[in-house]
């Protein structure tokens, strides 16, 4: 989950009216119907496959981006498609296929709720061992199979209740129960990039 998926990037651009850097582009263009079409049929047809939705949405928006990359290019009076132009075309591409096809926004919402689902799924309950850290927030939790968890809270919860983040030392010794993401942070001592188990939601356990 530390990637962000195609779907709910080009959810972003839902609520974006198209500005003045896209100004040379005409989204009701036909090559624009074209392309949402052939994508909303893909999506589509991976929905009734059951596909992954990721993979699905992504080889969808590329396979009919590049069927009528020769009419883009012509449509942007483009020469040769520069990193940024490719970036503009494929927002576009994406406001236009959310307006126009419903398959693609009940993938993206059944994205999220999978997501969400997995999160909850990824959950750790045991004793409040240890409370340590400056910019990040290490915890450690005994589970009750005597297994050290070491968790990290880097941003605000999602949930938490009880308000033990307010005192949370106070709760050393007592059994919580945490729910974690995957993550990545900066780890000094190997110099490099590292996974580790984010906390989203805390809480007394019951």
């Amino acid at each position: 989950m530390s990637n962000i998926k195609p779907a709910i990037i080009l959810l972003a651009f839902f609520g974006i009216c198209i500005s003045f850097s896209f100004a040379q582009f005409d989204i009701e263009a036909e090559v624009f119907n074209k392309i949402s079409k052939e994508v909303c049929t893909c999506l589509t047809d991976a929905q009734n496959e059951e596909k992954n939705i990721d993979n699905a949405v992504q080889t969808c928006m590329e396979s009919a981006a590049m069927n009528h990359m020769v009419e883009l290019m012509e449509i942007a009076n483009l020469s040769e498609l520069t990193p940024e132009e490719g970036e503009k075309l494929g927002e576009l591409i994406g406001m236009k296929v959310m307006r126009d096809c419903p398959t693609f926004i009940e993938m993206a919402i059944q994205m999220s709720r999978e997501e969400n689902e997995a999160v909850k799924a990824n959950q750790i309950s045991g004793v409040l061992k240890k409370i340590s850290g400056n910019d990040l927030g290490r915890i450690i939790i005994e589970t009750p199979e005597g297994i050290e968890e070491v968790l990290y809270i880097i941003h605000p919860l999602e949930e938490d209740p009880d308000n033990i983040l307010s005192s949370i030392s106070s709760y050393k010794g007592q059994e919580i129960t945490v729910n974690w993401m995957e993550a990545e942070v900066y780890t000094p001592k190997i110099s490099m990039f590292a996974p580790v188990k984010q906390v989203v939601a805390i809480r007394l356990s019951e």
